[in-house]
Order: C-alpha cells, then sequence, then structure tokens
C-alpha cells in the first residue's frame, strides 16, 4: 500500500485554512458553543438537581456525536470543492447519525478493550478503525462494513497514521497554548489534514462504491 506524506496532509490543511480562513472561524465558534453550553449546564445543577445534570449530559453526548458528523460532511464539501461551505451543513447529519452512533460505541468499546489488554491492540484499532465516521457519511456504509472498511483501507499506514496524529495533536496542543487564538489555525488545519489522509487511502484502495451497507 502506497504511504501518504504527513507533510502534504499538513500542507493541505494549512492551504485550506488560508482559502476558508473566516468561514472556520464561524465554525469553530459554534462548535464550542455547542458543545459547552450543555456541559456547563450540567455541571451548574450537578449537585442540587441530578436529573437535570444528567438531561444535559446527554444533550452533551448528542451534540458531540452532531458535531462530529457535521465536521466530515463539511471537509469532504471542502476537500471535493462541491459547494460554498455553509454552516447549516454542521447538523445535517440525517440518514447517518444512528449509524454514526452504533459505529463510535463500537470504536470506542474495541479500544479499550485494546488498551486493557496489552495497549498495544487498542493503539491499532484506534489508528486503524479512524476513518468509519468518513465511509458512513462519505460511502454510505453500515457501522461494521465501516469499521472493517477503515481497517482495510489503511492497511500499510498504521505507523505513518500514528505519527501523523502525534503531529496534529501537537499542533493543536499548541493553538491551546497560544492564548487559545491558535486554535482558528489548528482547528482547520487537523480536520483538512484528515480528510486529505482520507481520501488518499481511499483512492489507492479501488472503489467502494459497489460495497452494500449492513
Amino acid at each position: 500500500m502506497e504511504k501518504f506524506s504527513k507533510g502534504k496532509a499538513i500542507v493541505f490543511g494549512w492551504e485550506a485554512t488560508k482559502k476558508y480562513f473566516w468561514f472556520f472561524c464561524g465554525l469553530l465558534i459554534i462548535v464550542i458553543l455547542v458543545q459547552a453550553i450543555p456541559n456547563v449546564l450540567s455541571n451548574l445543577y450537578g449537585e442540587k438537581l441530578p436529573l437535570v445534570s444528567a438531561a444535559f449530559s446527554i444533550i452533551s453526548f448528542i451534540a458531540s456525536t452532531i458535531i462530529a458528523i457535521g465536521l466530515i460532511k463539511i471537509s469532504l464539501k471542502l476537500y471535493d470543492n462541491t459547494d460554498s461551505p455553509k454552516l447549516s451543513v454542521l447538523f445535517a447529519v440525517r440518514g447517518v447519525f444512528l449509524k454514526y452512533l452504533f459505529a463510535s460505541l463500537l470504536y470506542g468499546l474495541a479500544v479499550s478493550v485494546g488498551l486493557l489488554l496489552l495497549i498495544v491492540p487498542g493503539i491499532i484499532i484506534w489508528v486503524r478503525c479512524q476513518f468509519f465516521g468518513y465511509l458512513i457519511v462519505d460511502k454510505k456504509l453500515g457501522p461494521i462494513k465501516a469499521l472493517k472498511k477503515s481497517f482495510a483501507v489503511t492497511r500499510g499506514n498504521g505507523w505513518n497514521l500514528f505519527l501523523l496524529g502525534i503531529l496534529l495533536t501537537g499542533i493543536f496542543l499548541f493553538g491551546l497554548l497560544a492564548l487559545l487564538v491558535g486554535l482558528f489555525a489548528a482547528f482547520p488545519i487537523t480536520i483538512m489534514a484528515e480528510v486529505f489522509v482520507y481520501r488518499f487511502l481511499v483512492e489507492r484502495s479501488g472503489s467502494l462504491e459497489a460495497v452494500p451497507a449492513v
């Protein structure tokens, strides 16, 4: 399997950031607000009204799932230049929400079990199956098929993906340390570098269009 270039992925992320900078600024603000407000309310009512707090925790989880799907949709549209970016796409999760939710639960469980066993299996699953969401949104695959296909298309690139993950985490942490202002660059670089790698791996693994969903 041909290996992708970590440098090209990050450069692509940077170029996309410059091209759509103000769009990404608005996107990041919405993401922060949607995810932060339920968490703040959950903590606020934590001791006095535990049921209300639990409800806001559930809302926070659902909101995070919606945001994750929306970011994948937006990054794919920007990569493919299919149309002008729209913030409303962030909440367009109809038809994929339950698939993504189920797949993410399976993914989290598999990673956790792998980490508990010998750590390394968990890291391998985390790295190799990370594109399940893209395959659900982009190729309309079912949860299990998406996880399997992610593991398949990343064959031969596990170590490369692990190193890219470290680089992108470093960029994101640097953005946090830069008085949070750096997040307005680190955030789009990260998501666009990831979609660059996804497209690279899928294109070189053959067409998935005929694969049936499960």
